[in-house]
């Protein structure tokens, strides 16, 4: 994430230049931001409008503007899948079962570098449509148009590549912090408590060489050199619209079990697990910003756009590309809240959850003296979360009969008749912008199912130190949305398959080295750790460092 973030916007805007509303006051001054004023100067806008609403309907028509509007933008609106850091194998007490009294602090790093859009892509074109070959048509067509007119004055050809360099976009995730966990032994039951205290960040994300071209072919749409882009005004942008980060503590998760099953050395566990929604934002916007979905989003004015007369003001006295671009980032802000913003916790839902343990020397089945100090563990659990209100986000799409009823043509009717029939036609195609880019914000009742995990861990224990290795698998259902608050109208129109987080899996490895130092009544053990993702559908392939202190006593 570099210039070509804001490089971008500009490009867009200056093909645009005439789209808007006034949504919210943003702290963004467009005179300073890096020439922009020269791409609308070195612009030909040839087709200047006076805000007559009939002739701009025909310019929309003529550039087949209304034709793209007829083309969903948002493919899915669903939140991308997180796995909790409470379910991570390096979490798990395993050493600490034969002791009474145990406390555990982990300084970990946990990041994914592709987060899943999909149960099967990682990249932002299977979320949105600027891969499509429908839409990318409708496209070409309003770019043809906009040619034959004079408005266009580079090759169209440039904003497809800047398409196709969009379509690889993806999602990283950075969690830092402490996961505190504690033990206590009552007779033959036992109790552990977990809770994390970490930073959270994510971000949109492209490669350094994607990055590169993308800058290159933004540059030659502007004639803005990507090198004279001011570094600090870029870095605000990025900040301000591409990194969502919070600071805060996680849910709490208690596990209580109770022997089973004992004999020479195996011993078997059964217990429950409870989650509570404890998480909560101590700050936020530390690096990069909080984003808030739209419940009712901006309409755009056409009409404040074209009478602004671009070609010979300035940047300031625009207001029409002033509202333009606040629609516009009002837009990226939604897209922002769906993608970027998410919580530290569960998102508010109670956990139940019931596990078996296992535990026995390797010894048993293989009388070897290099066994002996050879133990293997098991965990297994099954986890279900409780149904919760949250805010989700839902594609309104393409209404075609809607578009069927409006003919936008006048021939026939008198000037009564006429305008009446503009200015519902008007407000249709204002409010077929807004739907296009903006999932609508509604409370529902989520219900995010069950999760099932299985670790296996064999570990080599002496008196001074020991290590471990294992594998762990993490497998979540796909959710359900149901009491979807929001009239019959749109409930009627509303997609809601595609606002659901697919199913997800994760297989893992993982591993951790320590050497202890035994005081009276103490043991004390320092050591590290980690685990790394190698095969996931629905959630990004993540890895994590972790270095740990415990005692027992």
């Amino acid at each position: 994430m570099k210039k070509f973030f804001f490089i971008c916007l500009v490009g867009a805007l200056a093909l645009y230049a005439q789209s808007p509303q006034n949504v919210r006051d943003f702290d963004f001054d467009l005179q300073d931001t890096f020439q922009a004023e020269q791409v609308i100067n070195t612009t030909a806008w040839d087709a200047q409008i006076n805000c007559n609403k009939e002739s701009l309907i025909g310019f929309l028509q003529e550039t087949n503007m209304i034709a793209l509007l007829q083309q969903n933008f948002f493919l899915r609106s669903n939140n991308v899948n997180s796995r909790s850091l409470l379910d991570y194998p390096d979490f798990l007490m395993f050493r600490h079962d034969a002791d009474k009294s145990g406390l555990v602090i982990n300084l970990f790093y946990n990041q994914t570098s592709s987060c899943f859009f999909t149960r099967n892509s990682t990249n932002i074109c299977s979320y949105l449509a600027i891969a499509e070959p429908d839409f990318l048509n409708a496209l070409d067509n309003v770019f043809t148009a906009l040619n034959n007119l004079g408005v266009l004055t580079v090759p169209k050809q440039l904003f497809f590549d800047l398409l196709d360099l969009f379509a690889p976009f993806t999602l990283q995730e950075r969690r830092m912090g402490f996961m505190v966990c504690g033990k206590q032994k009552f007779e033959q039951w036992h109790a552990m408590i977990q809770v994390p205290w970490y930073y959270l960040e994510r971000n949109h994300f492209v490669t350094p060489a994607l990055q590169t071209d993308i800058e290159d072919t933004v540059s030659e749409i502007t004639g803005i050199p990507a090198d004279q882009v001011d570094a600090h005004e870029q870095k605000e942008f990025q900040e301000a619209y591409f990194i969502s980060d919070k600071l805060g503590i996680g849910d709490t998760r208690i596990m209580i079990d109770h022997a089973v099953f004992k004999r020479v050395g195996w011993t078997m566990r059964v217990g429950g697990l409870v989650t509570f929604p404890t998480a909560f934002v101590m700050t936020q916007g530390i690096k990069g910003s909080k984003f808030c979905r739209f419940n009712n989003p901006p309409l755009l004015d056409l009409c404040a756009i074209l009478e602004s007369g671009v070609p010979n003001s300035s940047l300031t006295e625009n207001n029409g590309l002033a509202q333009a671009t606040e629609f516009f980032l009002s837009a990226l802000d939604n897209l922002d809240a769906i993608l970027l913003d998410t919580p530290l916790g569960n998102g508010g839902h109670l956990e139940l959850g019931i596990y078996m343990k296992n535990k026995f020397p390797v010894s048993m089945y293989i009388e070897q003296p290099w066994s002996r100090r050879l133990v293997y563990r098991s965990f297994m659990a099954l986890q279900y979360q409780i149904p919760a209100w949250e805010v989700r986000s839902y594609i309104l799409p393409v209404n075609s009969a809607a578009f069927a009823q409006h003919t936008f043509n006048y021939t026939d009717l008198n000037p009564t008749q006429t305008a009446l029939a503009v200015q519902q036609d008007f407000d249709f195609i204002t409010a077929q912008f807004t739907e296009r880019l903006f999932p609508i914000a509604l409370n529902t009742k989520v219900h995010p199912g069950f999760i099932f995990r299985m670790t296996s861990q064999l570990g080599y224990e002496a008196p001074k130190g020991g290590f471990a290795m294992g594998t762990d698998t993490w497998i979540r259902s796909g959710e359900k949305l149901t009491d979807i608050q929001a009239s019959s109208a749109i409930l009627d129109r509303i997609y809601s398959d595609t606002a659901k987080a697919s199913f997800a899996f994760q297989s893992k490895v993982f591993g951790s080295a320590y050497f202890k130092k035994i005081k009276p009544g103490q043991v004390w053990a320092f050591g590290a750790g980690g685990d790394y993702t190698y095969w996931s559908k629905g959630i990004g392939q993540d890895f994590t460092l972790n270095f740990f202190v415990d005692v027992t006593f």
